[in-house]
């Protein structure tokens, strides 16, 4: 079960960099650096004193690091969390932090978020940041786990560019990937 849902995630990071430099010309993956790993930052508001973390690699390009670290992400039941996403180009040593690129494109880009299985209902994600247009960027956001008991589920991170730079067209998917987690006393 471990290693088919290690599959599953590892099926659902998408391999590309993202970046462009015109956005009238066609978004093209190949010249800049990519996205090899997701790290999901969550610092509590309230409700817990732990900031929870999470990374995930593209393990074709980054083969001698795990896949996740940690293996899930734990969150505590009934806090409120300030989240950021960080991308990284881990392939180059020291690793190459992407996020003031994507950042600087922001009008380009935008992050989404889904929750599913037994935590499905249980999580809520809002406060998205937005760009110099006032779209949704959602690089940041906030996080809120309501009560219950203990629980597991995913986390689909989804990051999403546009080529006509005012989010109205068809994006490319630049990231998609599943993050476990599991909702913790």
């Amino acid at each position: 079960m471990k290693a088919t849902f290690f599959s599953l995630v590892l099926t659902s990071f998408i391999i590309a960099g993202c970046s462009e430099k015109n956005p009238t010309e066609p978004h093209d993956h190949d010249d800049h650096d990519p996205v090899t790993t997701l790290e999901a930052v969550l610092t509590p508001q309230s409700g817990d004193t732990e900031t929870r973390s999470i990374l995930i690699r593209d393990t074709t390009l980054v083969a001698v690091r795990p896949m996740t670290e940690p293996d899930t992400l734990r969150l505590k039941i009934g806090a409120v969390y300030a989240g950021v996403i960080n991308l990284y180009d881990e392939s180059k040593s020291p690793r190459v932090s992407l996020n003031a690129e994507i950042d600087e494109e922001a009008a380009s880009h935008r992050f989404e978020y889904t929750v599913a299985g037994g935590i499905g209902t249980r999580i809520s994600i809002g406060n998205l940041n937005t760009d110099p247009n006032a779209a949704v960027y959602g690089r940041t956001f906030t996080l809120t786990v309501t009560g219950g008991a203990p629980a597991t589920g995913t986390l689909r991170i989804q990051v999403f560019h546009y080529d006509d730079g005012n989010k109205s067209g068809v994006p490319e998917t630049d990231r998609d990937v599943l993050l476990p987690v599991a909702l913790v006393n």
